[in-house]
């Protein structure tokens, strides 16, 4: 006879219905920060792409796109405050793709295609957010 331990008869599983709850949040899609920049990205290219806000000489992550997929990312306005400057590089890679500084503003949405060809990529300003300080 195995004796009863405590710690056992505290353990109950967790519901299904929590479970799926907890791996649809995992899975859900990043909301943007209040005010700042939303950024749609395709990704039309057959490898995964990591994007990139060019932030002075030090570029800071957003994320990784998968191939063929889409994804929404946020960028602060702290990043975002003189302008947004995507940098992508192929995962596995080194080409890389540099658009030309946009300015969509606080709260404005840009749009950024990954094209197979990575120089024909291209950068669009969806909706301009408040401009002034």
């Amino acid at each position: 006879m195995i004796p009863d331990r405590p710690a056992a008869r505290c353990r109950r599983p967790l519901p299904s219905a929590l479970l799926v709850l907890v791996a649809a949040a995992a899975c859900a899609t990043p909301r943007a920060y209040p005010g700042g920049v939303v950024l749609h990205v395709v990704n039309r290219g057959w490898s995964d792409a990591v994007v990139y806000v060019g932030d002075g000489n030090v570029p800071f992550r957003l994320g990784r796109v998968p191939a063929l997929d889409r994804a929404q990312l946020a960028i602060p306005n702290q990043v975002a405050a003189m302008g947004v400057r995507l940098l992508v590089r192929v995962a596995d890679s080194d080409q890389t793709y540099a658009a030309a500084p946009v300015l969509p503003g606080a709260g404005g949405v840009v749009e950024l295609i990954v094209q197979p060809l990575l120089l024909s990529s291209e950068v669009t300003v969806l909706s301009y957010g408040a401009l002034g300080g």
